[in-house]
């Protein structure tokens, strides 16, 4: 099944900085932006192909003839979501901040609405709480956060009681159906392999079911071995 993948190049911890960033379709450079997230690259338009055994569809292999689709702004990234999706934000030290603002933002400038939304706790503000976006999302924790546990009193966002080791298997059982995974990654290394960096968890399984995935990479984020180590090859993006 052919799928999308919208992949955001950024430098999370010192976003505030200003430098260029290019629009390249078909390894042609069509435009010149000014970003406000350094090396802030969106690659979309890819396809894989993976294993069906266990609800597992691992994006690693190599895909030939695959040329990115950059662009500069979080919020572009979201042109494509559709309303009503399920959508997974990576959790905890990996949350992708400047993703999640972009997220809120999206939603309005491209007129998403339900759109449900899957995540352990989220570090930061949570912008797709915010009044403008209250009728736009629906938040799942699946571990509460401080700053989703108001929200989740007051009746305006929901939460499931569920063990860490058990998330996956909701995933890939597709008892909640991910379209879209966003998360927050280390560069490709020189084999072309990214890695879930200091947030495994329940985000591989995420990876495995989403149709879109959009990528923080993160100069600052370490590599990993084991589990998260081969969660994504950069021919599926590249």
């Amino acid at each position: 099944e052919a799928r999308t993948i919208i992949m955001l190049w950024a430098r999370a911890a010192k976003a505030a900085n200003t430098s260029a960033a290019s629009v390249i379709v078909q390894g042609q450079l069509v435009k010149q932006t000014q970003s406000a997230y350094p090396r802030a690259t969106l690659v979309l338009s890819r396809s894989f192909w993976g294993s069906a055994r266990d609800g597992r569809h691992e994006p690693f292999t190599p895909i030939p003839h695959k040329s990115p689709v950059m662009m500069s702004k979080p919020v572009d990234c979201f042109e494509h979501l559709a309303s009503g999706s399920n959508v997974f934000i990576h959790g905890g030290g990996a949350t992708p901040a400047p993703l999640v603002e972009g997220l809120a933002k999206g939603a309005v400038k491209y007129n998403v609405t339900d759109i449900k939304l899957h995540h352990i706790h989220l570090e930061g503000p949570a912008h797709f709480l915010n009044e403008e976006c209250r009728d736009r999302f629906r938040s799942n924790s699946l571990f509460i956060g401080g700053n989703c546990r108001t929200a989740v009193n007051a009746g305006e966002a929901d939460a499931t009681p569920v063990f860490l080791q058990e998330i996956a298997q909701l995933f890939r059982r597709k008892v909640i159906p991910i379209d879209v995974a966003i998360v927050h990654l280390s560069p490709p290394d020189k084999h072309g392999y990214c890695t879930m960096g200091v947030s495994v968890d329940c985000t591989r399984a995420a990876l495995q079911q989403a149709g879109m995935i959009i990528a923080l990479i993160n100069p600052e984020m370490p590599r990993i071995h084991g589990d998260g180590r081969k969660c994504l090859k950069a021919a599926h993006i590249s």
